[in-house]
């Protein structure tokens, strides 16, 4: 059960790390935008200076911080999504 006095930090979510890289995951691969964008990015650094120096937005919709979302777990989802899908074939590039 969850314990308030631990920080939301030190418990893994729906088998991510932590509630931060679940919630930024989350909204990823469920925004169309931030899908698409994730798409054009080369990479999860790059991805996150697009969203917060170009857009403003330094969390997701529910207070995720970008930052605090676990870096190599991320970088990994964005890589099986470029892998599985064909850019040219949705008329992205």
């Amino acid at each position: 059960m969850y314990n308030e006095r631990v920080p939301k930090q030190l418990h893994s979510m729906n088998g991510w790390k932590n509630w931060e890289t679940w919630n930024v995951a989350l909204w990823i691969n469920n925004d169309q935008s931030l899908y698409n964008l994730a798409l054009e990015c080369c990479g999860f650094t790059e991805f996150k200076n697009v969203i917060k120096n170009d857009c403003g937005f330094l969390t997701t919709n529910d207070g995720a911080a970008w930052d605090d979302a676990d870096y190599s777990e991320i970088q990994s989802m964005m890589n099986e999504m470029k892998a599985g899908t064909d850019l040219r074939y949705w008329g992205m590039f």
